[in-house]
């Protein structure tokens, strides 16, 4: 995504703008594909449109691979595979790592932008690496309570190597060979096919991720359930907060010299993040210390619970503050 010096810029400015609470790839996006393969169910002959359904089709493949391997890296539990290729060819670039440094995004964006997914191999090195451990077509045919068909993870993996030939043949340098494939007769039912059978993967992956990356508390515990819905809606509600800081931040300019919108909006992200990592080694402390067990657990839960009240309540003063600054500028 970064690999040469030009876009470097470019890479930092797309990570910058990401709501670092937020998936790379989203329901809104996996809508609009769908609404893509729609619109060439009943086409007879090759047309513009099925070149951005392969476009579509290969760009979010790439984006919620790249979105894996971003969550699996910045997660302190995730165990990382030193041998996986794509770890071995993410080549250091002093303006990324300055980056890092300055924590204009994490570790594992890092990663990510330096990632290419340009191949199906590419793809399942990148799953892989996203889902240490997991033996994806077992995970794929246990799944219970979804809707997924009666589709078997060969024919979806047989799909995805499809798509991904046809877009190289048609959108990867674009040619006269494509230009007089448009109106051509075209047999759209098999590419209709393979096309649903590549959405029916996406919404596998973002399932797994939301369930492995969630972070998600336990609400139906006999012991600290009422605590996890506790932790589950302070966690939702200091995420609301942060979008809306960040949101007021970018659209407000500094009224006082010395305070800079834009350094405390940049500054955000790595309190998050420092924030998570902080609870995860706090936990990691309890549970060694005092030794497994539900009232370990517990005490886990309520120590967490108020952690967050603390840091929502320094979100709530920071986002008052910026309001009171743009009320006295006016």
């Amino acid at each position: 995504m970064a690999n040469k010096p030009e876009r470097i810029d470019q890479t930092i400015a797309f990570w910058d703008h990401h709501s670092p609470q937020l998936y790379l790839i989203e329901e809104k996006s996996l809508s609009l594909f769908d609404a893509a393969i729609e619109q060439i169910r009943h086409k007879v002959t090759f047309s513009l449109e099925h070149v951005q359904a392969f476009v579509l089709a290969v760009s979010l493949c790439e984006g919620q691979i790249r979105d894996c391997i971003r969550l699996a890296i910045d997660a302190p539990f995730m165990e990382i595979d030193a041998d996986n290729p794509l770890i071995k060819e993410v080549k250091l670039d002093f303006t990324l790592i300055k980056s890092v440094r300055e924590r204009r995004f994490s570790l594992g964006e890092f990663f990510a932008l330096n990632t290419s997914i340009s191949t199906v191999g590419r793809f399942w090195s990148g799953a892989a690496l996203g889902f240490p451990g997991y033996n994806l077509s077992e995970r794929y045919a246990s799944i219970e309570g979804t809707k997924l068909p009666a589709i078997t993870f060969d024919e979806i993996k047989a799909s995805l190597a499809s798509v991904f030939a046809e877009r190289n043949r048609y959108v990867h340098e674009f040619s006269d060979r494509t230009a007089a494939s448009v109106g051509v007769v075209y047999d759209t039912n098999r590419t209709v096919s393979a096309l649903e059978h590549v959405s029916l993967l996406l919404r596998f992956f973002q399932l797994l991720k939301t369930s492995q990356y969630g972070g998600a508390y336990n609400e139906s515990h006999p012991s600290r359930g009422e605590v996890g819905k506790k932790l589950n809606a302070i966690s939702k509600k200091i995420r609301d907060e942060i979008s809306e800081l960040d949101s007021f931040l970018r659209n407000s300019q500094s009224v006082l010299h010395y305070d800079n919108g834009e350094d405390v909006r940049k500054a955000i992200q790595p309190v998050q993040t420092a924030l998570n990592e902080y609870l995860f080694r706090l936990s990691t402390f309890i549970y060694y210390a005092m030794g497994p067990g539900t009232l370990v657990n517990d005490f886990i839960y309520g120590a967490h619970l108020a952690i967050l009240e603390r840091f929502d309540r320094r979100i709530v003063e920071a986002l008052q503050h910026q309001m009171h600054l743009r009320t006295l500028k006016e």
